[in-house]
């Protein structure tokens, strides 16, 4: 994606009171919930920035900037791909409201980069990492009757690094997240009994296809794994990279906010893709 990849870096640890386990939790399940990961003012923060980027951007690209988890290989284009080192605005394919704000949130605008740097997140972070990196950002809207599903997937599908996948997801709720406003779901142990079977590539000419893991074979999670990750807001989960999760339709009046940071080992991989 052409991301822009900044190095979280040496820190002196403070913030939680204690993290221990958190890698384990994720190991053993593919995920782990911490809650009260955000202060209020952090919370009420990213939302105002949010919808003060939101005003801004909202509208100027609607006509060819949709997101669509349901069909991904012909909707990503130019304006995705070149997202990495940008803030840029995504919309709802059918309804065409905002979706989302990507992908360098992190790096871009100072609210986010003041969470995404702080202490607390480096602290989990250096449960999973030696040289952590955060890759991407994202503030998801799920907006109220239009926050469409997002369909179950790994996240090293679409951020794999080589030789050997590393990618943990950070999950951040702005609001509570419950069944109806479309919390995630998660299929707990999936990374384990469902090896990673594709991987998400660029063809060339800003194109993209899926394409499947030699030796790997795919199969689906069934409906009856998943189970609704529901969780109040300022709670962080933290996900596996080859977690099977997803969300259904915001069914709701009120919207599901969420800020979300995608995280790689930086060595000794030597490639990030797509």
């Amino acid at each position: 994606w052409g991301l822009g990849v900044r190095r979280v870096g040496t820190w002196g640890i403070r913030g939680l009171s204690s993290n221990a386990g958190i890698a384990t939790t994720v190991e053993r399940q593919g995920y782990a919930i911490i809650p009260d990961f955000l202060s209020e003012s952090e919370i009420g923060a990213m939302r105002e920035r949010a919808e003060q980027l939101r005003a801004e951007l909202g509208g100027k690209t609607a006509a060819e900037a949709v997101f669509s988890t349901i069909r991904q290989e012909e909707k990503t284009d130019s304006h995705f791909l070149s997202s990495g080192d940008k803030i840029s605005a995504f919309f709802e394919e059918e309804h065409k409201e905002l979706n989302k704000l990507g992908h360098a949130l992190h790096d871009l605008d100072p609210v986010f980069e003041q969470v995404s740097y702080s202490d607390k997140v480096k602290q989990v972070a250096t449960e999973f990492f030696t040289a952590p990196a955060i890759v991407q950002s994202m503030y998801i809207f799920k907006l109220p009757r239009v926050g469409a599903p997002v369909v179950p997937h790994q996240d090293n599908t679409f951020l794999y690094t080589d030789p050997a996948p590393t990618c943990v997801g950070f999950w951040m709720a702005i609001d509570d997240a419950h069944r109806g406003n479309g919390c995630l779901w998660a299929a707990p142990g999936s990374h384990l009994a469902y090896p990673l079977s594709r991987r998400f590539v660029r063809t060339g000419d800003d194109k993209v296809a899926f394409r499947d893991v030699p030796g790997v074979t795919a199969r689906s999670v069934p409906d009856s794994e998943f189970i609704p990750v529901e969780v109040p807001k300022g709670t962080l989960v933290v996900l596996h990279g080859s977690l099977v999760h997803r969300s259904f339709l915001n069914e709701s009046e009120n919207p599901r906010h969420a800020y979300t940071l995608h995280m790689v080992e930086q060595s000794p991989v030597r490639s990030v893709s797509p």
